[in-house]
């Protein structure tokens, strides 16, 4: 498996012709961050190969890690360990995919609108996955980004019975940044709930955790909602 250092000279051809992304944490990304992190995560095989995978997720989650899993139906490329044994034929194929696949496809994924017309980079969680809390999570963020928050508190709502059987009693400062996705969606709802004022404030608070969490600070820049604008 390629480390960090060998995969930056791997992909030098591609940085000189797109300043534009940026590399950390084996992930390959387009700057400056703003709502969505888009790119493709540099994985590892036991077999020592590495996986190149596209990817599209938002950050203002609240989630200490960003959703890179693959699902079931994108593109993948693998870097076999036998690649030293031509590391400029491995790096032409490599951006060569990336330049006319992999990016391109992830590029447009800024918001939940333009996720939802690449349903290939939502991650599946669930058989039912339109109705898993998680969605419905990721659905009333959406929404909450619009100024939709009828919209936001009925989809939460119907995750609330299952939320509150792991997560039983009221809702503390202490889910604001839980591990738990559970939590959080309590969280968002409580907020909902009786101070709608703090729900675009929570979202931006959680966008600065998330890419704080994951060492992509310098590349952030801190933008308005939709619906701030």
């Amino acid at each position: 498996m390629p480390t960090s250092p060998e995969l930056k000279l791997l992909l030098r051809p591609l940085f000189k012709r797109h300043p534009e992304l940026a590399f950390a944490r084996r992930v390959l990304f387009f700057a400056p961050l703003t709502h969505y992190l888009r790119g493709v995560v540099f994985g590892s095989k036991m077999s020592g190969a590495s996986d190149v995978i596209p990817f599209a997720c938002p950050l203002y989650t609240g989630d200490s890690l960003v959703d890179v899993e693959a699902t079931e139906n994108q593109d993948e490329f693998r870097i076999w360990p036998e690649w030293k044994s031509d590391p400029f034929g491995t790096s032409w194929e490599l951006c060569d995919i990336l330049e006319r696949r992999f990016l391109p496809s992830v590029e447009p994924i800024v918001d939940f609108e333009s996720h939802l017309n690449a349903p290939e980079y939502i991650p599946v969680d669930n058989p039912d996955r339109w109705n898993s809390p998680s969605m419905n999570f990721w659905r009333a963020l959406s929404a909450c980004t619009v100024g939709s928050y009828d919209s936001a508190q009925e989809l939460l709502e119907r995750s609330e019975d299952v939320c509150t059987e792991c997560f039983p009693g009221r809702v503390t400062e202490e889910f604001r940044f839980a591990f738990s996705t559970f939590e959080r969606i309590r969280y968002l709802l409580n907020l909902l709930r009786t101070d709608r004022a703090q729900v675009l404030v929570l979202l931006h608070d959680w966008e600065a955790f998330t890419v704080r969490e994951n060492k992509m600070l310098k590349y952030w820049k801190s933008t308005p909602f939709r619906c701030e604008l």
